[in-house]
């Protein structure tokens, strides 16, 4: 966030806590310099929860743990990537972290950062469990830092 200058970390979260929503509090405030580089490119991985909206069967959960089970035994998993300047081949291995299918049919997906960059989970989705880009508007997909 970006405040005016003059107000300390204190002053910034003393004013935010009284509009923050029940239960989240603010543990630490700290000021970064402008030329500080963007937490993004600190990251080293981002952690998403992916669910299919409306969906929860025994025979959803089965077949996405299989597609969870045959991506960790494959040696490479082809996929097809949008870039701006195209369409670029890449093996989706060298950014899946961690695969977690939960027992409501989502799933837990921790993305590594490579050269700078990650795959988008949307598109990390759509391979691994053989989602159409058309059913790719009934995810429901949440960022964890």
């Amino acid at each position: 966030m970006e405040v005016r200058r003059g107000l300390s970390p204190a002053d910034v979260e003393r004013r935010i806590t009284p509009f923050l929503p029940e239960g989240v509090e603010i543990t630490g405030a700290e000021e970064v310099p402008r030329t500080a580089p963007s937490t993004a490119q600190a990251t080293q991985a981002f952690r998403y929860r992916i669910s299919p909206r409306d969906v929860e069967t025994p025979l959803v959960l089965e077949a996405l743990t299989a597609s969870a089970r045959k991506f960790a035994d494959a040696s490479e998993w082809p996929l097809v990537r949008k870039t701006k300047h195209g369409p670029k081949e890449d093996d989706l291995k060298r950014w899946v972290q961690d695969i977690a299918v939960l027992p409501t049919c989502e799933v837990e997906l921790t993305l590594k950062a490579v050269d700078g960059g990650t795959v988008k989970p949307e598109e990390a989705y759509r391979s691994l469990f053989g989602v159409t880009k058309d059913a790719a508007p009934f995810l429901r997909i949440l960022k964890f830092l």
